[in-house]
């Protein structure tokens, strides 16, 4: 099964090298680590990466009952990023537009501005 795997990844072309693998011989949790031919942070080993969770290892381990992951720095900053630009672009709208109206609400209820507003105009 680690051999297939190794096999199946090192054969990506997003893939530069696959170095030594290392199994725990008590749980039986087998670790490979893989060099990307881009850096951590280009769009291509984004897509590498989604490559490899998605088609290579479920590829490569078929029907058995192992279960493979994608893990390390790579995939957490591309995971993070995904979901920190989805979410920015959902909630900026809401943030621009509160921040101003706070502000306003605040200095009205610091100098009091409609009360005083209100009054001059009952005086005249």
């Amino acid at each position: 099964m680690v051999d297939r795997s190794v096999a199946a990844v090192a054969a990506d072309p997003g893939i530069a090298s696959v170095a030594p693998t290392h199994t725990d011989r008590a749980t039986g949790i087998a670790t490979l680590v893989v060099f990307p031919t881009t850096s951590p942070q280009d769009k291509a080993t984004a897509d590498t990466l989604a490559r490899l969770g998605t088609d290579v290892l479920p590829t490569a381990i078929g029907h058995s009952p192992a279960r493979a992951h994608v893990g390390g720095a790579a995939a957490s900053l591309s995971d993070v990023g995904q979901r920190t630009g989805q979410r920015t672009g959902q909630r900026l709208p809401v943030f621009v537009a509160a921040v101003p109206a706070m502000s306003f609400l605040l200095l009205m209820l610091v100098f009091r501005s409609a009360r005083y507003s209100y009054r001059s105009r009952r005086y005249c």
